[in-house]
Parts: structure tokens; C-alpha cells; sequence
């Protein structure tokens, strides 16, 4: 069996590190899209007005775009792990400030952390799913990834009626006793 064929069969679900690193990224993700539909009432409730809203969601993007060159040569001068792991430090150091914003300018500052902490993660993650594929399965190591990060952000922001689970403005999970039907 030749190197190709045997890649034609590879499955990345089937490397117990990419499936940690999918589950990891999935879960960091899930995080951040937590945010996303309470962010808009938090600000409000912090005194923000409809740019200051838009300023706490840009932030976070803001901040992934501006760093991930910079990550770039972090994660080739001090490795994928460190730059990664650090990120996932920064992005729940991040969303915990969020939640715990007492007004807007301390909202905006913690999604910017938060921002910082996805653009480490994501750029050491990609590099470090890179580096362990097996020839010519690159891209689906990297779409698995990607799939579990989509996956993440997607259902954050979803209430699960059936048992009541939602999340608050304070971006904790929060069980309800009378679940909407």
C-alpha cells in the first residue's frame, strides 16, 4: 500500500490528539459563543449605547486580527503548546472579565483579552494540527478543527428548552425551574 493510499483512509477522528485538541477547541469556542447573545442586554445594562456594543463585539475581533501575524512568530519562536495553551489562559481570563465588567470600558478591555487569547490559541492550534498530520491530510485535520470550533460558537448561544438551560447576563450557565416550552 502506497503513502497516498493509505492517507485516502485516514480519518482525523481517529488521532486521539486531534480529537483533544477538536474537543478543547470546541469547548473554548462554546465559551466564547456564549457571549454572543447576552453581550448586547450586558452592555446595555453596563449604561452602553448601540456603538458601544458594537465596540464590545469588535474587540474581540479586533484583537484576533491585529495579533495573529505577531502569533505567528511567537508560536515559531516559542512553540505551538505554549503559545496555545496561553491562549486558552488569556480567552477564559478574557470572558471572565467580561462577565465580571462593571462598565463598558472594562467590557471592551476584557473582550479585547478575550480576542488575544483566540487569536493564540487558534494560530498555535493550527500550526500544532499542522505539524502532527500525517502527509496530505492537512486539510482534513484542519477541518476537523474547524468544524469543532463552528460547532462551538454555534451552540453557545443556544437555550436548551427541554431543560431549561440558558445562560444569564452574567454569562454563567444558569438552570431555570419553569423551562419556556
Amino acid at each position: 500500500m502506497t503513502n497516498d493510499a493509505a492517507n485516502e483512509n485516514y480519518s482525523p477522528w481517529a488521532d486521539e490528539r486531534v480529537r483533544a485538541v477538536c474537543v478543547s477547541t470546541g469547548c473554548l469556542m462554546l465559551g466564547h459563543g456564549v457571549a454572543t447573545p447576552v453581550l448586547p442586554a450586558f452592555a446595555a445594562e453596563l449604561g452602553g449605547a448601540a456603538a458601544d456594543i458594537g465596540m464590545a463585539f469588535a474587540a474581540f475581533g479586533v484583537a484576533r486580527l491585529v495579533l495573529n501575524i505577531p502569533v505567528g512568530y511567537a508560536v515559531d519562536r516559542f512553540g505551538r503548546k505554549p503559545v496555545l495553551v496561553t491562549g486558552a489562559g488569556l480567552s477564559a481570563i478574557g470572558m471572565l472579565c467580561s462577565g465580571l465588567a462593571v462598565d463598558v470600558p472594562s467590557l471592551i478591555c476584557a473582550r479585547l483579552v478575550a480576542g488575544a487569547g483566540a487569536s493564540c490559541y487558534l494560530g498555535g492550534v493550527q500550526v500544532y494540527l499542522t505539524d502532527i498530520a500525517p502527509p496530505r491530510t492537512q486539510a482534513r485535520v484542519l477541518g476537523a478543527n474547524h468544524a469543532a470550533l463552528l460547532l462551538g460558537v454555534s451552540f453557545g448561544p443556544v437555550r436548551v428548552r427541554g431543560l431549561g438551560i440558558g445562560f444569564g447576563l452574567g454569562l454563567a450557565p444558569t438552570l431555570t425551574l419553569n423551562p419556556q416550552p
